[in-house]
């Protein structure tokens, strides 16, 4: 049997476009000779809803829009993730549901088990478990259903499973010879290569193909890969692109395919952030981007930004004090060029002499100099805002992981931002991303790579960036306590500033715009910290 893996790019809440885009490719699919085709988890509803599904007008669109399309399947069976409403009580109002579709009928519908309620997403806040694993006949083979994170609890791949309940085993003991798994799974740096190896394991142990077909997209911040692949005991019998939508067929009597793949970690993370600036721009509403160029962000931003959307629709913004590097200013009217971007450049010195005047004459809580430190910041923000708004254009941020964990942000121009492009991306990581831009050329003028950062926001010399991100990733990303990340090497008073730092910068982060999650832990959803509290190691 041919079964197609049709991993794409819905939007949330677009039923008629959704519908439209799952017909299409299921046509497509049966044209070539496809016995079965897969869609992603919540494809109908697109990724994800959120609070849309407490709503019960959007319950009862999904409903409608299943009832639409299973009129349009025909005999070839199509299994769609979607919404159902929940009829017992008391329980969650909905389930997370996988819907085989064939003749013309809804014959099935297979209700995801284990919730995603982790990470990014809290699927427990909306979802009611299935209670039973089921499968399907579709030529000749028993197909079981494992959707999203129930194909990811496999005993013999994880050491701390979230849950005792193991769903394909349980599809494997009722005699199914294939799993498909609909899946949203969210991508961060690495998460391909997890998946590959927890897929060699189960394939390995259990001698069944297991098959993933993956949304594509972006959806506030979050990012989804595709990369669907379908795995035998034997290899790979197929394997999906990464950050865009296809049709792939997986042949499932056939041998192993041989792979020829380049890719770097570099070249993933910028085809990442490019797909999810330019599907974040499209599904919500902007056109035009305003960029702040301000170093070496600055211009990685830059980059990602008029490879997303039409380089005519990217303004490069600079902002220049009596103190500025001319250099600087000559580097990114190079970088605006080559890229073919309109540059902005406003000359804020009578302003922020005015600004330091009144502050002189108002502030009175605090020494003048320490506020006048986040003056220029703060009327980069304003300007930066103002900028947005005259183009009628999506602000886009340049402030990387690093900066936002110690807070080194301008509330102003950040707040008032759409989209932090490298909000999840370390310091260290930005400089190997704009390495791996130039590899062919030049495109970021050299100076701006070999630039010191500059403090910002008032607060002095900026830490280490290898020391920063390691401490990061230990104290945000894995909650690793403090007296272990000394343990392992670290200058006890240098991690206590650190982590103060971050805790304290909580609420300039909630402040802040939705980033491009990339790492295993983002700022904002995943990472749920009071501002409000008492409790610190430091």
């Amino acid at each position: 049997m041919k079964v197609g893996l049709a991993q794409i790019n819905p939007a949330v809440g677009d039923f008629r476009g959704n519908l439209t885009k799952i017909q299409t490719v299921y046509q497509d699919a049966v044209k070539q000779d496809c016995g079965l085709v897969v869609f992603p988890e919540l494809a109908l509803t697109g990724c994800h809803p959120r609070d849309l599904l407490l709503r019960r007008a959007f319950a009862n669109a999904a409903n409608k829009a299943l009832e639409t399309l299973a009129r349009r399947i025909g005999k070839v069976p199509a299994l769609v993730g979607t919404i159902t409403v929940n009829p017992a009580s008391p329980g969650r109002c909905l389930f997370n549901t996988a819907a085989l579709l064939r003749n013309g009928a809804v014959e099935a519908l297979f209700h995801k088990r284990l919730l995603a309620s982790h990470d990014t997403f809290d699927e427990d806040r909306y979802f009611e478990p299935g209670t039973e694993s089921a499968f399907f006949d579709a030529d000749g083979s028993r197909v079981g259903v494992a959707i999203g994170d129930d194909l990811w609890n496999d005993a013999d791949f994880w050491e701390d499973r979230r849950a005792a309940l193991d769903p394909v085993q349980d599809l494997i003991a009722q005699g199914c010879n294939l799993i498909v798994s609909p899946a949203a799974s969210a991508w961060s740096l690495g998460k391909d290569k997890l998946r590959r190896a927890m897929l060699e394991t189960m394939t390995r142990d259990d001698g069944l193909p297991v098959l993933i077909c993956n949304m594509v997209g972006c959806a506030d911040g979050v990012i989804f890969d595709g990369a669907s692949i379908a795995m035998s005991d034997a290899g790979p019998l197929a394997v999906g692109a990464s950050f865009e939508e296809q049709l792939l067929i997986a042949d499932i009597g056939g041998g192993a395919i041989a792979e020829d793949s380049d890719s770097t970690e570099e070249g993933q993370l910028l085809d990442g952030l490019i797909m999810g600036t330019r599907d974040f721009m499209a599904k919500s509403g902007h056109r035009k981007a305003v960029v702040p160029l301000d170093g070496l962000g600055g211009a990685v931003a830059a980059v990602v930004a008029a490879r997303a959307i039409e380089p005519r629709n990217v303004i490069a913004v600079a902002v220049t004090t009596k103190g500025s590097d001319a250099a600087e200013g000559a580097d990114n009217r190079a970088l605006a060029e080559k890229l073919g971007i309109e540059v902005q450049t406003f000359d804020a010195e009578e302003s922020l002499q005015c600004l330091r005047s009144l502050a002189g004459k108002s502030v009175t809580a605090a020494p003048q100099d320490a506020a006048e430190d986040h003056l220029p910041d703060r009327l980069r923000g304003l300007l930066l805002a103002l900028a947005s708004e005259k183009h009628n254009a999506a602000l886009i941020v340049t402030s990387d992981k690093s900066d936002l964990a110690l807070g080194r942000l301008a509330p102003q121009g950040d707040g008032a931002a759409a989209l932090a492009i490298l909000g999840d991306v370390p310091k260290t990581i930005v400089s190997r991303l704009a390495e791996f831009i130039n590899r062919d050329e030049d495109l970021i003028p050299p100076s701006i790579l070999t630039r010191p950062a500059t403090g910002g926001s008032g607060d002095g010399d900026p830490p280490n960036p290898s020391l920063l991100d390691a401490v990061v990733a230990r104290y945000v990303d894995e909650d690793t306590p403090i007296d272990e990340i000394v343990s392992a090497g670290f200058d006890r008073s240098v991690v206590r500033d650190l982590a103060r730092k971050i805790d304290q910068a909580e609420a300039l982060r909630q402040q802040g715009p939705p980033c491009l999650k990339v790492t295993s832990r983002s700022f904002g959803p995943e990472r749920r910290m009071p501002i409000a509290q008492r409790f610190s190691e430091w």
